[in-house]
């Protein structure tokens, strides 16, 4: 067998990374208050991208929306990393200050170091996703 990380089995067992995002959120408001602290340069940025849609149309040129949008959910969802990485939703558990983590032969341990909150096995940080899709008309 090859040497790697185990994870070991504990919460979220039997989960899907969907649920645990739900559980969080109603208990953490991770996600809103993330994008209270993002908000406005997200919408700086939409403007930005239609006004330059605009301009291209008016101007008789077919504009690549995708490409636009596609930089502008990975800085989403770079913004949503570093912001799990800091801490800058300023909430830490009780489970991240005694350092549980599934990732380590014996998750808690006295020993374990501090992690920060919400990143244990990593799975809920990559999985965020942003994307861009249409409003329908009010």
């Amino acid at each position: 067998m090859g040497k790697g990380v185990r994870i070991q089995k504990g919460y979220g067992v039997g989960k899907r990374t969907t649920d645990v995002a739900k559980e969080l959120e109603d208990r953490y408001n991770l996600t809103e208050i993330f994008w209270d602290k993002i908000e406005n340069m997200v919408v700086g940025e939409i403007e930005v991208i239609y006004s330059d849609m605009l301009e291209e149309v008016m101007a008789g040129v077919a504009y690549p929306k995708k490409a636009e949008t596609s930089e502008l959910t990975e800085q989403i969802e770079d913004a949503f990393k570093t912001y799990l990485d800091r801490e800058t939703h300023g909430i830490k558990t009780l489970a991240a200050q005694r350092g549980v983590s599934y990732l380590l032969p014996h998750p808690y341990a006295r020993g374990n170091p501090p992690r920060p909150s919400f990143i244990d096995t990593g799975l809920y940080r990559q999985s965020f996703r942003a994307w861009v899709e249409d409003a329908e008309e009010v």
